[in-house]
């Protein structure tokens, strides 16, 4: 019964009666009914040897297909190809246990993965999202061929070609790491795609992502609208970047650095100052001044759109230091 169980109650799956146990954000449990009719049978159906273990009450291992011996030698294989093809997110699965515990795939194993890939198109965003999430924030560049290989984009959005290298070489430099690994992984994975072969909304519909995904990928494609159109850079143009790509800002103004970056930029000396505008996620511009009643009183004007460019017009101009006082505002306006 629930109740008699500790933690916090998290039902996954009715159907297949799954429910996690939370005992805390870094200790999690996944209670599972039984499926099939003995344990065996059950640890068969799995995706992977490695996941097909299990203990009895008094810690004695049940290993019926090899596991441990796969974990011993750092390789995923899977049980069958029968399984990959039941549930094909288990291809997914296995890329993300390829990144994470930085073992290779059994080429038999890799070869129903890919058999199997086709079936992901049916797989529910929601899902896809998750694994995605996890292996972009635990991936190397040994993994990324297995990601490469398979190429996703074709059996997920219909994309049928990616030019992965920006991927490739923020994972190598260390870019694809924190709390938003989804959509940095994303921007990075699909990179000038967005917008021109996948909009961000087929995106966003796609794998149902949060707001906060949504928004950040909203602004990588800002973003990179904004540098094509921006010939040099400068103070003032990197501000109206800032305000253009919002919560991506500071991962266009990083991944600028690398060669792969799809909008090619002016000097070394421009790509630095892109880089040096922003410190820990934040930008280095002092606030405005100045608010809208200031201006108000000044013109004699009433409230209205006018206020608002003025003050867009009025921040911009600040930011890039044309601007030092309310006086040379008024010049400037």
């Amino acid at each position: 019964h629930r109740n008699s169980l500790p933690g916090s109650h998290v039902p996954l799956d009715k159907e297949r009666g799954t429910l996690r146990l939370c005992f805390s954000e870094l200790e999690e449990f996944d209670l599972v009914a039984l499926q099939g009719a003995s344990l065996r049978e059950d640890l068969l159906r799995r995706d992977l040897r490695i996941n097909a273990l299990a203990l009895d009450r008094q810690g004695r291992l049940f290993d019926p297909s090899g596991g441990l011996e796969d974990l011993r030698l750092g390789i995923l294989r899977g049980l069958s190809e029968e399984n990959f093809h039941q549930d094909p997110l288990r291809v997914l699965r296995c890329l993300r246990f390829a990144a994470q515990l930085k073992f290779r795939i059994d080429e038999e194993t890799w070869h129903w993965a890919c058999q199997a890939s086709s079936g992901l198109r049916d797989v529910s965003g929601e899902r896809i999202a998750v694994e995605l999430e996890k292996f972009f924030a635990t991936t190397e560049a040994p993994q990324l061929e297995y990601f490469r290989e398979l190429a996703p984009a074709r059996e997920l959005f219909g994309a049928s070609v990616v030019d992965d290298r920006l991927l490739f070489e923020a994972v190598a430099a260390g870019l694809l790491t924190g709390e938003r690994s989804l959509e940095l992984g994303l921007a990075l994975w699909l990179g000038d795609r967005l917008d021109f072969t996948l909009s961000v909304d087929e995106l966003v519909a796609r794998l149902r992502v949060s707001n906060r995904v949504e928004r950040f990928l909203v602004g990588w494609v800002r973003g990179l609208a904004c540098l094509r159109e921006t010939p040099v850079l400068t103070l003032r143009s990197i501000f109206v970047l800032s305000k253009h790509a919002g919560p991506a800002f500071e991962m266009l103004a990083r991944a600028a650095q690398l060669e792969a970056f799809p909008v090619v930029l002016d000097t070394e000396s421009r790509k630095n100052l892109l880089l040096e505008a922003c410190r820990e996620g934040r930008m280095n511009w002092a606030p405005l001044p100045w608010k809208g009643q200031d201006f108000m009183k000044l013109t004699g004007r009433k409230p209205g759109p006018w206020l608002g460019q003025l003050l867009d017009k009025v921040e911009v101009a600040w930011a890039s230091g044309e601007l030092t006082s309310l006086d040379s505002a008024l010049e400037f306006l």
